[in-house]
């Protein structure tokens, strides 16, 4: 690990599997940082709007980390691995996201409108994402993380319209004392399970199966940019 990551040396490996579940990229920042070199998952930010000092800053916020030296030096990692990427996806040596050639990709185009709630909340869920969300090849697959190694090192957790499902459960598992015991495999039968609901601050009554309301429009990921965008510096 270079020391321009040190503060989110304890992210969860790349190597592990994302949750098969409906993810903001704002989820995706703050528990998944290593995975921004995922070809699909970078250039998801990309496509809706995500520059890489925003997706750098939603990294070390998560983890109480946002501070001028440490979000000078992600960020330029974060212009490397952006190049890594293109280089993985298109089987190229020299790929350049500024490049005009790509601006009108279509893979490089906003997310639209899908015309329906579940159609669009399928756009974020990473078990159907379409190519597939794979690690780089030079990566080796790792069994699926328990939810405690996910956790690890996040102090401030997505919040709001920023958190789904996913968020959801973390906290639900870490308030019941349980994120050894399950992994990201286990998702969706937590979510699932009648009997599991939010844990505090959240109502009570509240299950955790519920997406914020811009799950179901095809504005999340910009959203959830526009939300980083306006956390004021602290220096």
């Amino acid at each position: 690990m270079s020391s321009t990551d040190s503060k989110i040396e304890s992210a969860v490996p790349r190597g592990h599997p994302l949750p098969p579940v409906p993810m903001s990229t704002r989820e995706l920042a703050a528990y998944f940082p290593h995975h921004a070199t995922y070809p699909e998952i970078m250039f998801r930010y990309h496509r809706n709007g995500w520059n890489l000092a925003q997706i750098a800053k939603a990294q070390l916020i998560a983890r109480d980390a946002y501070d001028q030296d440490t979000f000078t030096k992600r960020a330029q990692s974060m212009r490397q691995q952006i190049g890594t990427a293109g280089n993985e996806k298109y089987g190229i040596h020299n790929f350049s996201a500024s490049d005009v050639q790509w601006r009108g990709h279509p893979d490089f185009q906003p997310f639209t409108n899908q015309g329906s709630a579940a159609a669009n909340q399928a756009l974020y869920d990473i078990s159907r994402a379409n190519p597939p969300v794979l690690p780089p090849s030079s990566v080796r697959p790792l069994h699926a993380a328990t939810l405690a190694q996910v956790a690890n090192g996040v102090v401030e957790h997505p919040s709001g319209e920023d958190a789904g499902m996913f968020t959801a459960v973390i906290r639900w598992a870490l308030y019941h004392g349980v994120a050894d015991q399950y992994t990201t495999d286990d998702v969706m039968s937590i979510v699932n399970n009648p009997v599991n609901h939010c844990a505090p601050p959240s109502a009570p009554s509240q299950r955790l199966n519920v997406l914020p309301a811009g799950a179901s429009t095809h504005r999340w990921d910009q959203d959830c940019r526009d939300r980083v965008q306006a956390i004021a510096r602290p220096w």
